[in-house]
């Protein structure tokens, strides 16, 4: 049996909550409270008590499925976003060597963009 598109949505949204909001701005009790909520107005009649199983297991496990994945996958975005705030000021350095703001040479700059690249 297929489940049913409200509670798909319902359970994403639900563990993006869970996931990425902390306990300060909803905790999980609320979380899984509003989705059987709107499950029982939106879905089957067992789609509460599916949503309610489902988040209570999440809410109960000490870490959500894929967690692994989403620290590496973030460790990955920190490094490149490093990566370019470092050759955007080597750029910088060079535009201003070359406008002769620094005192230092643009090839000394031109030198900084290389060892970013690299």
């Amino acid at each position: 049996m297929r489940m049913p598109g409200a509670d798909r949505n319902l359970l994403r949204i639900a563990v993006y909550e869970m996931r990425f909001l902390t306990d300060e701005e909803v905790s999980d009790a609320i979380v899984i409270n509003e989705a059987v909520e709107l499950a029982k107005a939106y879905g089957t009649d067992q789609s509460a008590s599916f949503v309610n199983g489902v988040l209570g297991k999440i809410a109960r496990s000490e870490e959500l499925p894929g967690e692994d994945l989403y620290q590496e996958l973030l460790a990955e975005d920190r490094a490149r976003e490093e990566a370019q705030a470092a050759e955007a000021a080597a750029k910088v350095a060079v535009a201003q060597a070359e406008a002769g703001v620094l005192a230092k040479d643009a090839d000394a700059a031109g030198a900084d963009i290389d060892s970013v690249e690299e």
